[in-house]
């Protein structure tokens, strides 16, 4: 009989590179990894975008003439879905201009843990 798969999702969250916490603060990236990392998720990555437009529909890309870059980046962050969800409502008013998604998962094999298949 093969186990039931553990209710873990990935946590998605779509911003750009020149995002703030506030207008003053520290970048949107920072915070929200430190969030994640204060509320125990085990492992959080933020990836850069080369390229890529969201609801304003204009696009941003790499560019060797401009020294900032307003690229778009992607948090992901795997973990159990009912904290993940908690965390994002904690989180809110920081993602008003965010896409934010939360999609389950499977785990198969994670690095220093059990291995989910059986």
């Amino acid at each position: 009989m093969k186990a039931q798969p553990a209710a873990h999702a990935l946590l998605r969250i779509y911003f750009n590179e020149d995002d703030h916490a506030n207008k003053r603060g520290p970048p949107l990236a920072e915070v929200l990894l430190e969030h994640l990392q204060n509320a125990g998720i085990p492992g959080a990555t933020i990836y850069r975008g080369v390229m890529g437009y969201g609801s304003h529909h204009q696009v941003h890309a790499t560019s060797l003439l401009r020294l900032t870059e307003h690229l778009p980046l992607m948090l992901e962050a795997v973990h159990e879905e009912l904290p993940l969800r908690h965390l994002v409502e904690e989180l809110h008013p920081l993602l008003q201009e965010c896409l934010v998604l939360i999609q389950p998962v499977e785990i198969l094999h994670q690095p220093h843990g059990e291995d989910k298949v059986q």
